[in-house]
């Protein structure tokens, strides 16, 4: 920003811009990713093989330590908003057969034990363990005048 800032004209605007744009998909990336662990940890917790939505939703709006209580205007997460946040993911609700022969809409663990392995872990581009971080920080040094 500071560069964008010393540049001037466009620039300010034009890289506050994508830096928003940027922080709103790592948002999303990162909350899609917590909400497919949890869904994971609900079939563990309720040692079932198949969760209607209704239930999944109750679920997650049930964990305090967790966003999904309070997930849009301090109201718990619907199981329409659970379904819009999987989507992108490939997972998606079906009718699920109840034991007792009824139908409902729900989901089924094996799909989303396909997508959690599938998802890369999260990496930060400016970790100091990148590839190119050590040759960057060569040509700083720190406040005491020692290299990095």
């Amino acid at each position: 920003m500071a560069v964008a800032d010393l540049a001037g004209g466009e620039w300010p605007e034009r890289a506050r811009r994508a830096a928003a744009k940027l922080s709103e998909n790592s948002d999303q990336g990162s909350i899609r990713a917590a909400l497919l662990a949890d869904v994971r940890a609900a079939f563990t917790a309720k040692g079932v093989d198949r969760l209607s939505s209704d239930e999944l939703a109750s679920y997650l709006g049930s964990l305090d330590d967790r966003p999904w209580p309070e997930y849009r205007a301090g109201k718990p997460i619907s199981k329409s908003q659970v379904a819009r946040l999987l989507k992108p993911l490939g997972v998606s609700s079906g009718t699920i057969r109840l034991p007792d022969g009824g139908t409902l809409k729900g989901y089924l663990p094996d799909g989303i034990r396909r997508r959690v392995r599938q998802i890369p872990p999260r990496r930060n581009r400016h970790n100091v363990t990148s590839p190119g971080f050590p040759r960057f920080c060569a040509r700083f040094q720190n406040v005491t005048g020692e290299r990095l």
